[in-house]
């Protein structure tokens, strides 16, 4: 149902009348708290001007330098904003019932108020100096190496100039040209051969390291669990699957040019599963395994990022809410390479913030090259990434009328260009469209689909519309698709309170970089994904998994800040917010493993009725060699694409093909070698393939059904019948079944 739709369908009913009647009684309250606030003490000068303070890093408690009633008040004030939130997490949680649009607005707009008077009267914390001294210098010899290895690459991929000794050139040396080349280019950008930290910066943040490795190594063991067996079904996934099977195969691919027609996207990705499947095996879990250690590598990268942009505490929350996060962690969990954008785009990021701080030209240079790293995945991250940054730093140098290390910002570009620019270079030599997703899944195009849509007031109401949708994904709509295919918005309903606190503390300290990049993120997804003609696909909101876990660690690092105002008990408060986090990572664990899961499966095997091809055609895969396979559904199938699973899985070369039930006959069977062993994979209700089976075949063993936790009416029987077994041919096979 479209955002229209469901607009026009919007009703009164008592339950939005009574949601307005709470709001006229929130706002009562508010003027009631205002007038008690009129009356307080004012806040001190230095108070006022800590108030406006860009980027929040104490980690040490304030002092007692308010009154004591300032205090309970700012507390007062955070209790409201949180039962502002509860109520607003109750509304989004109905997803039977679209918001009411004024109430909810109302509501955020009062929460969003209260929590800057409370942010106002509670305890101030200082800000950091992003400016400091330039270093480095340009290393021309490896600089130019590098260039010169990225273009041998473009060469091979885009065939500019026709160079005939490079057209050969395998997937293996196109990889290390492209990582050397690359980091030669950061030697040389950035003036120092030296990419790692010093032993010394090590030890001194030895503590941290530790706390993180261990966030790291939880998120690890929760994406490779049960990594095939929880979802043993292929979810999208046929095309990696047949190209890492076709690359060691021998086939050469581009890496940089798409590696199918469907799947348009360069081929580096599954470049990089194969190395996981010949050392883990043709199966799920080699498919999947880049997966998981990039959305692994993803929480560091947040960390990182929380950790520049506001302080330690907001970084461990939000490392510790990505590591069970449901939808990152579904999509960590398969074999797609929409989980690759956040890895780049987040890092780029987080080493513009720390560069920003430092002025290391180092850290200008690597987020430059993180930032050229997210043209080679999905398409979003593509597009998404590098528009973000631009209007983060233009916005950041407008609002804040700073002056800026344009240096810096140079290297940035020069590194983005010099990594990024190949994979469009060849796509475009080679008069591919840069845009094939968006070109294909848009509403129109931008131009005339923007000019239609302000020329009327119609289409000013459907634009608004389709902007709201997928901001409603965030905290009330479900997913459209059947990638993730969840019955819940991206944030459960226990994480839409922190987020909202999160948003509001955003909104009230806009100015900062960090709440800056939040709004730009969140809303700059959501735009994006309203250009789409299906704007609630989540698999388009992977870039912005990052941004909504952050979110929501601000909501409770600083909710909790202004109830815990001082020292004491502050042992208390690390206790509480560390229940918390352990609380919400089991709701969210038990939610994708306990409920999401074995709802998805339910839907997917429902769409492919007759039998679980996916299953059966693991099972053909461990049968042993010299074993002809029989697929024998009972309606047509799509035999390329299980034949291309299969290919992929099977660990021998034995035959397999395809027979519809019904014209299958008894001298097909008959025919068959007998110096070879049989499996035919039957549907449950094909009794007459069954039939024939047992009559050409009496001696046979009874069907065999799957080691896999599928129910049993979904499984397709496997009939195993060694090589040598007794043939009877029958003389009339309509007989009865054989029982």
């Amino acid at each position: 149902m479209s955002g229209s739709e469901q607009v026009s369908r919007q009703q009164h009913t008592p339950f939005h009348w009574a949601y307005l009647g709470l709001v006229v009684m929130i706002v009562a309250l508010v003027g009631l708290v205002i007038a008690r606030l009129r009356r307080a003490t004012p806040l001190s000068l230095n108070a006022q001007a800590q108030a406006v303070a860009d980027v929040p890093v104490a980690e040490a408690p304030a002092e007692r330098t308010q009154p004591i009633n300032q205090v309970w008040l700012a507390r007062g004030l955070i209790a409201v904003v949180i039962i502002i939130t509860l109520v607003l997490m109750f509304i989004f949680n109905r997803h039977d019932v679209l918001p009411p649009l004024v109430p909810t607005i109302a509501l955020l707009v009062v929460g969003w108020r209260l929590f800057g008077v409370a942010m106002r009267f509670s305890p101030r914390v200082n800000h950091q100096d992003w400016l400091a001294a330039l270093d480095g210098r340009l290393f021309a010899l490896p600089l130019l190496t590098g260039i010169l290895s990225l273009s041998l690459v473009v060469e091979r991929n885009g065939e500019i100039f026709g160079v005939a000794a490079l057209a050969g050139m395998s997937q293996a040396v196109q990889f290390f040209l492209f990582g050397v080349g690359m980091i030669l280019i950061t030697i040389g950008l950035s003036g120092t051969w030296r990419l790692w930290p010093s032993r010394e910066t090590l030890r001194a943040n030895r503590r941290e390291l530790v706390i993180v490795s261990l966030i790291m190594l939880a998120g690890l063991f929760i994406r490779v669990w049960e990594l095939s067996d929880a979802l043993h079904i292929f979810i999208d996934e046929y095309n990696f699957a047949v190209t890492v099977d076709s690359m060691q195969h021998g086939d050469s691919y581009s890496l940089f040019l798409p590696f199918n027609e469907i799947a348009a996207f360069p081929a580096l990705f599954p470049y990089l599963q194969r190395f996981f499947v010949d050392i883990f095996g043709h199966d799920l879990v080699g498919l999947r395994l880049l997966s998981a250690v990039i959305g692994t590598l993803t929480i560091p990268a947040v960390y990182l990022l929380a950790r520049e942009l506001f302080d330690r505490k907001v970084a461990f929350i939000a490392a510790a809410l990505l590591v069970t996060y449901p939808p990152h962690l579904h999509f960590s969990r398969l074999g797609l390479n929409n989980i690759a954008d956040p890895l780049p785009g987040t890092l780029a990021l987080a080493l513009l913030a720390l560069a920003w701080r430092t002025n290391r030209r180092l850290y200008f240079v690597l987020a430059g090259v993180s930032l050229g790293m997210t043209q080679y995945f999905y398409e979003m991250g593509r597009l998404f990434y590098p528009i973000l940054i631009v209007v983060w730093v233009l916005t950041i140098i407008i609002s804040q009328r700073r002056r800026v290390q344009w240096r810096g910002l140079v290297w940035t570009a020069a590194a983005a260009s010099l990594v990024g620019l190949p994979m469009p270079v060849s796509w475009l030599a080679q008069d591919l469209s840069l845009t094939p997703r968006l070109t294909d899944h848009r509403v129109a195009p931008l131009g005339g689909y923007l000019a239609q849509s302000l020329s009327s007031a119609e289409g000013q109401l459907n634009l608004i519309a389709r902007v709201k949708s997928p901001l409603l994904h965030y905290v009330h709509t479900p997913d459209s698709m059947w990638w993730y295919g969840a019955d819940e918005p991206l944030l459960q309903w226990f994480l839409v309170p922190l987020a909202l606190t999160g948003m509001f503390f955003i909104l009230w300290r806009w100015r900062m970089q960090g709440a800056m990049l939040l709004l730009l993120w969140i809303g700059g997804a959501a735009v994006g994904n309203s250009l789409a003609a299906d704007p609630i696909m989540t698999q388009r909101f992977v870039v912005v998994f990052p941004a909504l876990v952050l979110t929501a660690a601000v909501g409770l690092r600083y909710t909790m800040a202004i109830l815990w105002a001082y020292r004491e008990w502050r042992f208390l408060q690390h206790a509480v917010v560390v229940m918390m986090l352990v609380t919400i990572s089991a709701l969210q664990a038990h939610y994708y493993f306990n409920i999401h899961l074995p709802k998805y499966i339910a839907s997917i095997v429902a769409d492919n009725p007759g039998g679980d091809q996916f299953d059966a055609m693991h099972r053909a895969s461990k049968l042993p060699e010299n074993t002809a396979i029989h697929f024998v559904p009972e309606t047509e199938r799509d035999n390329w694409f299980y034949i291309g699973i299969y290919n992929y899985l099977a660990e021998n070369d034995n035959p397999f093909d395809f027979a519809t039930s019904g014209t299958l006959t008894a001298q097909d069977i008959i025919g068959l070698p007998e110096d070879m062993n049989q499996a035919f994979f039957v549907e449950q209700r094909d009794l007459e393939t069954r039939r024939l089976l047992w009559h050409i075949f009496p001696t046979m063993n009874p069907p065999t059904f799957s080691s896999y936790r599928l129910p049993y009416r979904e499984q397709m029987e496997l009939y195993f019948i060694p090589a040598g077994t007794e043939r009877v041919i029958p003389d009339d096979v309509s007989m009865t079944e054989h029982s």
